[in-house]
């Protein structure tokens, strides 16, 4: 064999291991991708069933709650309906002895009847003084218990949405890092390190801060490279007070030490204000 000859060899040789490389690339990006996209699939069924089935508990709480203040105010009537009798029974009572005593010749029998009567009415009306306040107990720890399933079905709806957000804008990433592929499998050259695919995503830590400025369409937050963040990572927006809710996703566009500027990456959900919280974990928090 010439000299020529080896040199084409070795160049086909060469070229081969560089295709080689680039298939076993592109094999590798699609199949970590492909895994992603089915793990936050898989999440985001499972909150989304977490919510129905918290949902479902809370319609039955609210109904054997309901039944059981209805039966509490029925118990609470019926008790003031025998204060009242008891009271009335007292009174005429008290009238009888002050008769009694304003006649000058009570009798001693009759005197202590009258009395006893009234001492067993005055401990029948606390009896039922003390089974009012303990109805009244029971009702506001009952009222307590639906106000608590509330705030955790909306804080159950608030994980769903979140989880639903961050599934769409991985399997929108999915879509970009496909077609960037297509194209460098189109062109059929280049080096495999030629194919940069934007990272995005959330921070590995979790962070939670709160929005700081409102300035059109820009959110300025109180985190920033200090708390791990960086250019395009995306961040929930919700609020807790007075009415839990959840507004929409950011995603970062400028980030200094301390804070840092984006945008919603859809239309929010509601109005945001100063003072939302930003978090790239929802879930954690309940």
């Amino acid at each position: 064999m010439t000299a020529i000859g080896k040199i084409f060899a070795i160049i086909n040789l060469l070229f081969s291991l560089v295709v080689a490389s680039f298939i076993v690339l592109v094999y590798i990006r699609g199949t970590n991708w492909a895994i992603a996209q089915k793990k936050w699939e898989d999440a985001y069924r499972a909150a989304d069933a977490s919510r129905a089935v918290a949902e479902k508990d809370v319609n039955d709480a609210r109904t054997t709650n309901a039944t059981a203040l209805q039966e509490k105010d029925t118990k609470i009537k019926e008790l003031e309906g025998r204060i009242t009798t008891a009271e009335g029974v007292a009174a005429r009572r008290l009238k009888e002895l002050e008769a009694y005593q304003t006649a000058g010749s009570p009798k001693d029998a009759e005197l202590a009847a009258v009395k006893a009567e009234l001492a067993k009415r005055s401990t029948e009306i606390k009896g039922l003084d003390d089974q009012i306040k303990d109805l009244n107990d029971k009702v506001t720890t009952t009222l307590s218990a639906k106000n608590e399933e509330v705030r955790l079905r909306i804080a159950s709806e608030i994980n769903a949405t979140s989880y639903k957000n961050k599934a769409e804008g991985l399997e929108k990433r999915v879509r970009e890092t496909e077609m960037k592929l297509a194209k460098v499998e189109a062109r059929g050259s280049g080096s495999a390190t030629s194919v940069a695919v934007s990272s995005g995503g959330n921070p590995a830590p979790r962070v939670e801060g709160v929005v700081t400025d409102l300035r059109g369409d820009l959110l300025q937050i109180s985190l920033g490279s200090d708390s791990g963040l960086e250019k395009d990572h995306l961040l929930d927006v919700y609020r807790l007070r007075p009415t839990p809710q959840y507004i929409g996703q950011i995603r970062l566009k400028d980030v200094r030490a301390k804070d840092a500027v984006g945008v919603f990456v859809d239309k929010p959900k509601g109005q945001v204000l100063k003072g939302d919280l930003v978090s790239n974990d929802v879930y954690s928090r309940n």
